[in-house]
């Protein structure tokens, strides 16, 4: 008893190392040094409790609800991912294109959330990447005060010429932080040809999130994008009056 109930301390203490990265069964496995008989018994006890979240389309674990609750702690998402999820499988079947809920952690953006559309080629992306090479991850850096965007560069620098070419000098990335404050939404290329169109999601007046539109670039081509960003921002108001 003792022993599984510090291997529950241990799985814990290593999803809260990232707490908005979903960890893998394996993964959680492997770095407490469980076995998987072992472990799968001990994090169906926790989901049941609700100390962990177990994630749609097996994308992993997070921390769970309840110990938000008992720590009062604000970083909890489940909320957020609750109102988003019916609206973004919405969207997502109405656009027929992948739609995503994402925020900001340090210089990565983290996919909270995905709707995948019936589309036989299919555009992809990652739970975790870089800030600079995604819509959603360049417009949550945007609404930051200018303090801590200045204090973002001191950390991770300028974005190369490849992945933002319009921002990779200190005045070109203050032109484009201003260009996307002015417009309140991004379209972005990445450099394998998917586009994506994001907007931002807000608690009260504070931006907590963003949704994002994406698709294969040579389908964009094919849209209105000012009826795709207006999807988005009234899809993101929904979300908003709902938290």
């Amino acid at each position: 008893m003792q022993q599984a109930i510090n291997r529950s301390f241990d799985i814990l203490e290593y999803l809260a190392i990232d707490p908005e990265i979903p960890r893998s069964f394996s993964d959680i496995a492997i770095n407490v040094g469980l076995n998987t008989g072992t472990c799968a018994n001990i994090i169906k006890a926790m989901v049941k409790r609700g100390f962990l979240e177990k994630l749609d389309d097996k994308k992993g674990y997070l921390l769970g609800k309840k110990l938000y609750q008992l720590t009062s702690f604000d970083g909890y998402k489940k909320d957020l991912i609750q109102v988003a999820k019916p609206l973004l499988e919405k969207l997502t079947e109405k656009i027929n294109e992948n739609a995503s809920l994402a925020v900001l952690k340090e210089s990565s953006r983290i996919l909270l959330h995905q709707t995948k559309s019936k589309q036989e080629i299919q555009a992809t992306s990652s739970i975790d990447k870089p800030a600079y090479e995604s819509s959603t991850g360049r417009l949550l850096l945007a609404v930051q005060k200018d303090a801590e965007i200045e204090k973002y560069l001191q950390n991770w620098g300028l974005p190369s010429l490849p992945v933002w070419k319009e921002a990779a000098t200190k005045s070109g990335f203050w032109s484009q932080i201003e260009k996307i404050r002015k417009d309140n939404y991004v379209i972005q290329e990445s450099q394998n040809q998917i586009s994506g169109l994001s907007v931002a999601v807000f608690q009260k007046d504070k931006v907590i999130a963003s949704i994002c539109l994406y698709m294969p670039s040579f389908r964009l081509i094919n849209f209105d994008k000012s009826y795709l960003i207006s999807e988005l921002q009234e899809t993101a108001k929904l979300i908003s009056s709902s938290l």
